[in-house]
């Protein structure tokens, strides 16, 4: 038990680390679409080097692995195409620490999944925390883009429309992703669960970079970092759901991890980029982040 809240928390660290270098990326008007390819290649190389046991995949001794290659695939698919539509919220003039906290506030699709789908034990405390976080979400669509010098954002609210469409597929893409810890007899015996995702995330950024970029700037050390960041936050996000799943309590896994992410990336908005925070902003803040503390309780 004590482990398994280790590890959410040292998630939740890392997520806020990979928030902070990605707002800081988008803030520069890098060339963001070679930095995701970069970044994804960096995660998949490392996955594929350090964590799968070679050994157990040589003897054959793992399975459910068209199950695993289909449901990371989608998690993977989905999580990037999340991502693209927070970076469009944040170039639309987005205040950044509120797109994250959207963004992030996702977790509450997991956690119905969990109870739904997988008959985890769901309490009055936690739906209360479910109409706390979508009252969040509510004063956050209050706010008005950062700038409305561009008559293109005269209305301010393009920001949010994108923030969450981010929230709805890193929603289903996390509810996708706690699927393998539900099968039946199966564990990731050849701990292949990161390696698969990284390397379709690495897929999608291909198939978007060729589409989408007409020149190619990489930054090596944002990228490195990032990649960095987001195998070691997926490594121990798989681990700790594994550990909660023996109990039955995937579902704090998300929120508890999540709360600590916003907590660290909402100082980073206020005190190092400083950004407009007004009472609206914080409250719908403070009830994000008190809605996700008692869905994890």
């Amino acid at each position: 038990m004590i482990s398994g809240l280790t590890l959410i928390f040292i998630t939740g660290v890392l997520w806020g680390l990979v928030g902070i270098i990605f707002s800081r990326t988008v803030s520069r008007k890098e060339n963001f679409h070679a930095f995701m390819l970069l970044s994804s290649f960096f995660c998949a190389a490392g996955a594929w080097a350090f964590l799968p046991d070679y050994t157990k995949i040589i003897s054959g001794d793992f399975s459910g692995t068209l199950q695993l290659l289909a449901v990371m695939t989608g998690v993977a698919f989905l999580g990037s195409t999340g991502f693209l539509f927070m970076k469009n919220a944040m170039n639309n003039d987005g205040h950044h620490g509120i797109i994250w906290t959207i963004a992030q506030s996702a977790m509450i699709i997991p956690f119905i999944a969990s109870f739904i789908l997988w008959d985890e034990k769901i309490t009055l405390f936690k739906v209360l925390g479910l109409i706390t976080i979508l009252l969040s979400l509510f004063m956050f669509g209050m706010k008005k883009s950062e700038s409305l010098s561009d008559p293109d954002k005269k209305n301010g609210k393009k920001w949010f429309l994108f923030a969450l469409s981010a929230f709805i597929f890193l929603g289903i893409s996390q509810a996708f992703s706690t699927m393998p810890s539900h099968w039946t007899g199966w564990h990731d015996n050849a701990s292949l669960r990161v390696p698969v995702y990284s390397l379709s995330a690495f897929l999608f950024w291909i198939l978007y970079f060729l589409l989408k970029s007409s020149n190619v700037k990489f930054i090596f050390l944002p990228a490195f970092s990032y990649a960095l960041a987001g195998l070691l936050g997926q490594v121990t996000l798989y681990k700790s759901l594994d550990i909660m799943s023996a109990r039955n309590m995937t579902s704090i896994v998300y929120p508890a991890s999540i709360a600590v992410s916003i907590l660290i990336f909402f100082l980073y908005s206020i005190f190092i980029i400083r950004e407009k925070s007004g009472a609206g902003v914080r409250t719908g803040f403070l009830f994000a982040l008190a809605g996700i503390i008692m869905i994890s309780i």
